[in-house]
């Protein structure tokens, strides 16, 4: 029903979460990178003998990207880099700063604020990126909410860190079930979790490379059958499973 999938789904342990971005006041979204742009400039103005604010310029645009919308990344970013341009390009604003004139070689203060704005542009590019991947994770998300079909993800030690209402329902957990029973203990018929849970890592070892039969679970006494496809990425790897309980008229088979 699904295939190959590269979607990653946050692994916190509540049953309903969102892969989002670190959510922020829209007010602060507009004023915090202003805050510490000027909080930096400060520093920068104490310390005549250090050049502080390209720095830590780069540093606070490489948090915001995990924080701000794509506009207000785009905004700041341009902010930041004008500022940089100018505290290096401009000999009055460079002396105001560090209370000495700015070097005399022509190509040097050109070199550093193209480096600054270069990075600058990498931290939109990257708020961006990261905005994508959180709208296609959350659309994934809601199209696995809205089958009928029961869907459950886990790790490779059986912690469930998704399931859909369906599965909810299923498994007889309200919304705020914590999940603290593991897939093997959820799903495993009486008697037989050992096999269950080496047919389970067998999967983990082979991938989506072999076609393998369907798991044969119990949910709350109702046998059913768990067709399985494996979610990877880089870092993560999740087994998603989807119960047919229409599979209670067939032959069973032990995992």
């Amino acid at each position: 029903i699904i295939h190959n999938s590269s979607f990653i789904i946050s692994s916190s342990p509540h049953p309903m979460n969102r892969l989002t971005k670190f959510k922020i006041d829209p007010v602060a979204e507009a004023l915090l990178p202003l805050g510490y742009l000027l909080l930096v400039l400060i520093l920068d103005f104490i310390t005549p003998k250090a050049v502080l604010t390209p720095l830590f310029g780069i540093v606070g645009l490489l948090v915001f990207a995990y924080c701000l919308t794509p506009g207000w990344m785009t905004f700041w970013s341009s902010v930041y880099a004008v500022v940089v341009t100018a505290l290096f390009i401009s000999p009055g604003i460079y002396m105001f700063f560090h209370k000495e004139a700015p070097q005399t070689d022509f190509l040097t203060p050109y070199a550093r604020s193209g480096t600054f704005i270069a990075g600058a542009a990498l931290s939109a590019s990257l708020c961006a990126a990261l905005s994508r991947a959180r709208a296609m994770n959350d659309d994934f998300r809601d199209m696995l909410e809205k089958l009928t079909l029961p869907v459950i993800t886990s790790n490779h030690d059986g912690r469930i860190v998704f399931l859909n209402r369906a599965a909810m329902d299923a498994l007889g957990w309200g919304g705020d079930h914590h999940l603290s029973i593991s897939y093997f203990d959820a799903l495993a018929p009486k008697g037989v979790q050992g096999e269950l849970i080496a047919s389970y890592l067998r999967r983990f070892d082979q991938g989506n490379a072999v076609e393998m039969p369907p798991l044969n679970l119990e949910c709350r006494g109702r046998r059913c059958l768990g067709s399985t496809r494996m979610m990877e990425s880089k870092s993560t790897r999740l087994l998603m499973t989807m119960l047919d309980f229409e599979g209670d008229t067939i032959s069973e088979k032990r995992a």
